[in-house]
């Protein structure tokens, strides 16, 4: 190693404390090596997303909308259900 080169220095953090009494199923290897320090934005992507053609855009637009279109109506027929349910109710109130 010349004069000015970079040693690595080994360090200790309360969190790798932290890390070693809550997940006693790793190793002690993988226990050194996990990143404590990491924050959000290094959990997402680094490479840029490839632009995709108008012909994916609107076949990814339809699927959108054909699955939003099913749960509106999967909830319009649960709403139905609830508002017979709530008549049958006020019925059998009303009858008493």
């Amino acid at each position: 190693m010349g004069k000015y080169s970079i040693q690595p220095v080994p360090f200790r953090t309360d969190a790798q404390d932290v890390v070693r009494d809550t997940t006693p199923d790793i190793s002690a290897w993988q226990r050194r090596q996990l990143n404590t320090c990491m924050r959000s934005y290094e959990f997402e992507s680094q490479a840029a997303a490839a632009p995709i053609t108008p012909e994916k855009a609107r076949m990814a637009a339809l699927k959108k909308q054909k699955d939003v279109a099913a749960m509106a109506l999967s909830a319009e027929r649960k709403r139905q259900t609830i508002a017979r349910a709530q008549k049958q109710i006020a019925k059998a109130s009303a009858a008493k």
